[in-house]
């Protein structure tokens, strides 16, 4: 496994772990970690936080501001934000 694609496996964990804790429950290899293509917005994303909180009727931003709080503390990352959810 390589660097990028471990970052990935541990973003999908921990974003799997922050949304147990907000009332959703995501298995971390149903969790999209995606490549950004326009980079000014960062170099990795989820689409799977949003999906996660309409699934089960939260508030999309409430829920990716709770898990992008969670996820300040993961080795290689600089800055984690809530775009939209």
């Amino acid at each position: 496994m390589d660097l990028l694609e471990g970052l990935k496996t541990s973003l999908a964990e921990a974003v799997s772990g922050a949304l147990r804790g907000r009332g959703t429950d995501l298995d971390p290899d149903s969790i999209d970690i995606n490549d950004r293509t326009q980079k000014s917005f960062g170099d990795l994303s989820t689409p799977s936080v949003i999906k996660a909180a309409a699934s089960k009727g939260l508030n999309p931003r409430e829920v990716g501001e709770g898990v992008a709080a969670s996820l300040g503390e993961i080795d290689m990352v600089e800055r984690v934000e809530a775009v939209n959810g």
